[in-house]
């Protein structure tokens, strides 16, 4: 299995929610280095659409504007969905 890394607006984490690392400025470039993801939530805030995520590594959750940039890697299984 290998990671798939993507950049993308915020709000198309809502696709990926299982198996996926966010990469923050810091973070160097291998996706396993990255932080994973343990829940995304979508929902309005102050009137604009904002995406919140929780981590699994202990990370303090984050809340994107729907349009943000963002760079994240999905696990490829192999599978076809």
């Amino acid at each position: 299995m290998r990671l798939i890394p993507i950049q993308a607006n915020a709000a198309d984490l809502c696709q990926h929610e299982h198996d996926v690392m966010l990469r923050f400025d810091a973070d160097a470039d291998p996706p396993h280095s990255w932080h994973l993801v343990a829940t995304v939530h979508d929902r309005m805030m102050d009137g604009v659409y904002a995406i919140t995520i929780a981590f699994a590594d202990g990370t303090p959750d984050r809340v994107f504007n729907n349009t943000d940039a963002v760079e994240y890697a999905i696990l490829d299984t192999g599978r076809a969905d």
